[in-house]
């Protein structure tokens, strides 16, 4: 008899243990769905905010590594095939190296077929790329971003602990996802506007604009820079003759070759019309005119197609002043438009300084 109710107490406390697990594990899911419940609703938070694009990815970043125990995340954002924002919670160093990702074997072709790429390995063993082998990184989760079928950035989560992503749940990933995707949407879609505001349509240019809102800033920012003006030669006479579609040409690839000649630190501007002015930011107008002589005279020696299958030759005279930080901008460009004058009156196809 004894035995017979200890058999039964015991199946009655197996049964019980049975429901305990189980609702345990309903705790446990409500636990977790509730976390991810509060994550969306923060990062709605930052959506909601009137901050620049980064700030919002920067905010969110951090909230998904504290809120789901992520000891990295980086999310990148591409506008065509350079990046406009980057972020990460590691070192920049890590950023450059970052770059081999989506050329490795491991991401690419669930980048290009926009399928989320979850890679682990056991303890001890790291991720192929370097910066993974660098950090002993061993679990991995690649979410490629997609905007209207363009691939438009990805978000990378790392982990030094094998199976560190196996909680997630699909779901939750997809609405950060889609969350994402929806913040590049819009820094695209400003950084479009910013950009159509401050460039010039035919050469793709800085305009006048940029030149006195922001040019004028950059500078500033050094105790002496150069600024030169520069006039396509007969400009008026080439329209008159060939066309204002072989003018628009001249314009067109007298900018490429002088962009192939300039550093990323120059600032290149079509200030209206034929008239150019480039700036160089901390550099001296000796240095400078030295530049600009190359420049003239491989514009010099480049045959430009007409409308009637003939060839031209175009030349650009320049006139170059020196600008000292906190000086008046619209007065260098006026000395430098009066050594353009000269250099024109001396036979044009020259520099001149003022």
């Amino acid at each position: 008899m004894e035995l017979y109710i200890l058999a039964i107490t015991n199946f009655v406390l197996i049964i019980f243990a049975l429901i305990l697990l189980k609702e345990l594990k309903n705790f446990q899911n409500l636990k977790k769905n509730y976390s991810a419940v509060v994550v969306l609703q923060k990062i709605m938070e930052v959506l909601g905010r009137k901050i620049p694009a980064n700030e919002k990815l920067e905010e969110i970043n951090k909230l998904l590594i504290e809120e789901n125990d992520i000891m990295y995340s980086t999310i990148v954002s591409y506008d065509g095939d350079s990046h406009i924002v980057q972020i990460s919670n590691v070192n920049s160093a890590y950023l450059e190296a970052f770059k081999e990702i989506s050329d490795d074997s491991i991401f690419k072709n669930n980048a290009l077929k926009n399928i989320p790429k979850y890679v682990t390995l056991p303890q001890g063993e790291s991720l192929k790329y370097s910066s993974a082998k660098e950090r002993g990184i061993c679990s991995a989760m690649f979410m490629p971003l997609y905007l209207n079928d363009t691939y438009v950035g990805y978000w990378l989560m790392e982990d030094k602990r094998p199976n560190a992503f196996d909680r997630f749940e699909k779901i939750q990933l997809s609405i950060l996802k889609n969350n994402l995707v929806l913040i590049i949407e819009n820094s695209n879609y400003q950084s479009t506007i910013e950009k159509m505001a401050v460039s010039d349509r035919l050469t793709g240019l800085y305009n006048r604009y940029y030149l006195y809102s922001k040019g004028r800033n950059l500078i500033n920012e050094y105790p002496v820079s150069t600024i030169v003006i520069a006039d396509i030669d007969h400009f008026k006479k080439i329209n008159d003759t060939y066309g204002h579609d072989v003018g628009d040409d001249v314009l067109v690839n007298m900018v490429q070759t002088t962009l192939n000649s300039l550093s990323k630190q120059d600032i290149f501007v079509r200030f209206g019309g034929e008239e150019f002015v480039i700036m160089f930011p901390g550099k001296a107008p000796d240095e400078c005119k030295q530049k600009i002589d190359e420049i003239r005279e491989i514009i010099s020696k480049v045959k430009f197609a007409t409308s009637n299958n003939d060839f031209l030759n175009v030349t650009v005279s320049y006139g170059i002043s020196i600008f000292q930080r906190g000086g008046n901008l619209d007065a260098t460009l006026k000395n430098a438009d009066i050594a353009l004058y000269r250099a024109k009156e001396n036979g044009r196809n020259r520099v001149e300084i003022a």
